[in-house]
């Protein structure tokens, strides 16, 4: 699964359990395959990344778009060689507020760029696996994910926490809420329906929040935050 956010784009190598349904994600470093260029002080978190995010690629084609995704499949590649014939390995691509904030027509052509260079990839691909997510979906990926890490589906409704996810170009909260609530999302993990109210901000992200608050510190409202009058 790629994960191209506002600050890079991000490779997670979730595994199939032997029952076919369970999912484990698997850290990077038990394949023991080194991804070129790769250290803890530049990167600043333990994943593999390719910097800046795939949205700045807008408008440089396909080659654009190899830059930020060749160095993460060819290391693919690399470190799943005996685990089956690629071919038959799905692999996944949403991308979320950076390439949200682009225009319909820029959108629109690094998408179909990301298509093509994931349908010559050599794994198994769809066209509809590759796509911007909606703020809303991407606070539910972030609660569901959360929850599940921390072990507290286990526990039923009272045991999950809320969620208030800060990214690089959005902000998301992800709270639970009754059922009957008006723009509840009805969420089902594990068998259990939770009832979900997402709420997602453009521009509250850290990196464009820090840059707005500079563009208003030096006088420049072109750079504010969004929905967000000068004062």
């Amino acid at each position: 699964v790629i994960d191209c956010g506002s600050t890079g784009t991000r490779l997670n190598i979730i595994r199939r359990g032997e029952d076919g349904v369970t999912l484990q994600a698997v850290s990077w470093e038990e394949y023991r395959v080194p991804f070129p260029g790769y250290t803890p002080k530049k990167h600043g978190y333990n994943r593999l990344e390719t910097t800046p995010g795939i949205h700045n690629q807008a408008g440089a084609g396909d080659e654009g778009v190899r830059s930020a995704l060749d160095p993460l499949l060819l290391w693919a590649k690399e470190a799943l060689a005996g685990h089956g014939d690629p071919a038959h390995t799905p692999i996944l691509l949403f991308a979320t507020a950076g390439a949200r904030k682009l225009g319909e027509a820029d959108r629109n052509e690094l998408m179909a760029s990301v298509r093509r260079v994931l349908s010559s990839s050599g794994f198994r691909f769809r066209p509809e696996w590759a796509k911007i997510v909606a703020g809303e979906d991407e606070g539910i990926f972030s609660w569901v994910s959360s929850n599940y890490k921390l072990g507290k589906f286990a526990a039923g409704d009272g045991g999950v926490v809320n969620m208030l996810e800060l990214g690089g170009s959005s902000l998301q909260a992800s709270y639970v809420v009754n059922g009957s609530d008006a723009g509840a999302r009805e969420v089902e993990v594990l068998g259990r329906k939770h009832g979900l109210k997402v709420q997602s901000f453009n521009g509250y992200g850290m990196n464009d929040a820090f840059n707005a608050t500079l563009y208003h510190l030096l006088g420049d409202t072109a750079g504010g935050l969004e929905g967000v009058e000068d004062r």
